[in-house]
């Protein structure tokens, strides 16, 4: 797979057996996805509003699974566009977009890692500076509501 997941395991399966690779990264991505599980339920937000966090494990499974693919990220676009932080909304927004980029320079080993960086790096950039920008200067003022006659 083309997957972070899959790049990952290509790279164990030159140290380990191709048997072994496979089980180490979906034993690593099945405790990460548990870990996001088990923090997001325990928040204290979650018993009030669970989505936000269903979008966060969901993301979750799409950066460790490697099984992904392109429309897969469906389910996460229609939870982020209403539910997610706007950090979440804004990584997942920017990874439908370099998700299905192709760059593996003919399947070589650091054609997949060109592609895996540019695929979940210009995301995982957005997570990271999303929310990070203090807004300056004067506020919009909201809109009255209309007035009848």
């Amino acid at each position: 797979s083309s997957s972070l997941g899959g790049t990952v395991q290509t790279a164990l399966g030159a140290v380990l057996s191709a048997d072994l690779a496979g089980w180490t990264v979906r034993l690593v991505g099945l405790l990460v996805v548990a870990t996001v599980v088990l923090v997001v339920a325990r928040s204290p937000g979650f018993a009030r509003d669970p989505w936000p966090g269903c979008a966060a494990a969901f993301a979750a499974y799409l950066t460790v699974t490697p099984w992904f693919l392109p429309w897969h990220l469906i389910g996460l676009l229609a939870l982020a566009a209403v539910t997610a932080s706007a950090r979440l909304r804004a990584a997942a927004f920017v990874f439908s977009g370099t998700a299905p980029l192709t760059a593996s320079f003919g399947g070589s080993w650091w054609g997949r890692w060109i592609q895996t960086v540019l695929r979940y790096g210009a995301p995982a950039l957005a997570w990271v500076t999303t929310g990070a920008r203090r807004e300056t200067g004067r506020r919009a003022e909201r809109s009255r509501p209309p007035r009848r006659w």
